[in-house]
């Protein structure tokens, strides 16, 4: 199939994923939808195609919904520790879906980091 056959698919695929898995209490991260399209369609692709395809599903119709969370929103300062949660979220920190979310969204920032730091240190000649 083509490439760019492919890339008209996934929107539809994308519509398939959130009928087949989602209702107004079961909610997919972009990683979800992610793994999914890689396990169950065989294709990969990056969160930013699973965005904009979101968009343009909410765009045309679709009773999807989407929204994204800035750090923002969920972390705050805290003297002695390197990440700590707003104290409104006191209540859902034992959610398995906020876990499941947060644990992506460290994980996202942690590889960034990795990889900032790595081309950092390629670029000075450390490695």
């Amino acid at each position: 199939m083509s490439d760019i056959h492919t890339k008209k698919l996934l929107i539809l695929y994308i519509l398939d994923i959130l009928q087949k898995y989602t209702d107004e209490e079961h909610r997919l991260s972009q990683k979800e939808i992610q793994d999914i399209l890689k396990k169950e369609y065989e294709m990969p692709v990056d969160r930013k195609a699973i965005k904009r395809n979101l968009l343009n599903l909410i765009e045309y119709g679709s009773s999807s919904e989407y929204r994204e969370v800035s750090r923002k929103e969920i972390f705050r300062k805290k003297e002695g520790a390197a990440l700590a949660l707003k104290e409104e979220l006191s209540g859902v920190v034992n959610n398995p879906i906020f876990v499941e979310q947060v644990r992506d969204a460290i994980n996202y920032r942690i590889i960034d980091y990795c990889q900032r730091r790595y081309r950092k240190n390629k670029e000075e000649g450390d490695y």
